[in-house]
Order: C-alpha cells, then structure tokens, then sequence
C-alpha cells in the first residue's frame, strides 16, 4: 500500500484555493468562519486574569490593613507617643495623615495615575515622618502597603519614582534620627 496526499491534493497545482477557481476542480471556501470557540477560550483566559487582579488586590488591601494595624499600635507604644503638643502633635498628624492615605491607596480603584501617586507618595512620607519622630522604626513597615499599591496601579515609571521615594525618605528620617541620638550622647 502506498501512502499519499488526498488525491485532490496531489492532483492540485500549488494555486491559492482563495481565488476563484474556472475549471471546477476544487469549489472556493464558502463557509464562514466561526470565531466563538476562539473568543470564548479569550473571554475565559479574560476572566481568569481578572480573578487574579482581584485576587492581589484583596491580599495588598489585607496587607494595607495589617500594616495600619501594626503602625498604629506600635505608635501608641512609642516615644514620643501621639498627642495634642510639640512632637506628639506631629506624631498624631503623621499618624493620621498615614492611616487616610493608605486607605484611599487601597480604595481609590477609578482615580488617574497622578492622583493615586500623590496619595501613595503622602503614605510614604507620613510613614517616613514616623520613622524619624518615634524612636521604635516601627513605622519602616508602612511604606510596603503603597510601594506594593504602587506597583501594581501606576505605570512602571511612577512606581518606581514611588519606591525611590520610600527608599530616600526613610533612610533619610532614619540618619536624621541616628545624628540627634549622636548629639544626644556626646
């Protein structure tokens, strides 16, 4: 038994079927195509990455929402703890001002690319505000709920203007700090 093409195909020239063919030999493609099969596995692979965004989103909210936690309880352990006077009035006002812009990090979903930096660049400073004012460095951890926010709302050119802002500002409340405890001994 010899094997071969499918006789219409070894009996055909190496001719495009698309064109109109006059002798007979092979009728032009009449049938539609039906896409529904390809856009209903794109429509599910769609769905399946939305899920996943929602997904991260619940974990970064979860982990905005620890952060808050863990910053707020240890400031109001710290020294100098939040007050109505002097550096506890700044401590409050960093404190407040962290607590409101994490959150609006974490629920502003519809807010332009400028907004939400302006508001996750407010976290980290008031984050790094904290660092500098309380002694504990507790409030170090509230820079990752905006650097993570960050990442993965704003275009790759702002976050990472976001996380070099977290970066300078934190090291830099934490060398302040470390220069009056310097003077503080000498």
């Amino acid at each position: 038994m010899e094997l071969g093409f499918h006789p219409r195909v070894e009996a055909v020239s190496r001719e495009s079927t698309c064109q109109a063919q006059t002798t007979g030999d092979i009728p032009p493609y009449r049938l539609g195509v039906n896409s529904g099969a390809a856009a209903t596995a794109g429509m599910s692979e769609l769905q399946r990455a939305r899920d996943r965004e929602k997904a991260t989103y619940r974990w970064i909210r979860l982990l905005g929402a620890a952060a808050i936690a863990f910053v707020v309880t240890t400031s109001l352990q710290g020294r100098p703890s939040p007050g109505g006077a002097g550096q506890a009035l700044a401590v409050t006002v960093a404190l407040t001002a962290f607590c409101v812009a994490t959150i609006a990090a974490m629920w502003l979903t519809l807010a332009r690319p400028a907004v939400r930096m302006a508001v996750l660049l407010l976290a980290v400073a008031a984050a790094a505000a904290l660092v500098g004012l309380q002694g504990n460095d507790a409030a170090f951890l509230g820079v990752f709920p905006a650097v993570c926010m960050a990442a993965l709302v704003l275009p790759v050119h702002l976050s990472v203007a976001v996380a070099g802002a977290a970066i300078v500002a934190v090291s830099a409340h934490r060398q302040q700090k470390g220069a009056r405890a310097s003077r503080a001994s000498s």
